[in-house]
């Protein structure tokens, strides 16, 4: 929430496969909805993280609050090891000049 009774809702999803055989990680983040009245602005952003650093990022720059998702994928250079990624999502939310802002996750998940 910005003020009282205005923000949206939003989530992680968790990082994968869209086969079974692709060596593509994707991830995405969504506002699934906002108040009757939303926030002036939103900005959503998404990291697709390992344990030590980011290796895939989108940002939706700032935009009006609705529904969204934004996905992005990361090529894996081989099936052969394990690898654990996270999906890390950021909102930032404006509404008659006060802020706010959230960092939100997925679970991490061995791949």
């Amino acid at each position: 929430m910005v003020a009282r009774d205005i923000g949206c809702t939003y989530r992680a999803n968790d990082p994968g496969h869209l086969t079974v055989g692709s060596k593509t990680v994707w991830a995405t983040v969504q506002i699934t909805g906002c108040t009757p009245k939303p926030p002036d602005k939103c900005h959503l952003a998404i990291n697709l993280a390992n344990p030590v650093y980011n290796v895939a990022h989108d940002d939706a720059g700032w935009t009006s609050c609705k529904k969204m998702t934004l996905k992005v994928g990361y090529h894996c250079a081989d099936l052969a090891s394990k690898r654990q990624f996270v999906t890390v999502g950021s909102l930032a939310m404006v509404y008659h000049g006060a802020q706010n802002s959230h960092v939100f996750s997925s679970r991490t998940v061995t791949l």
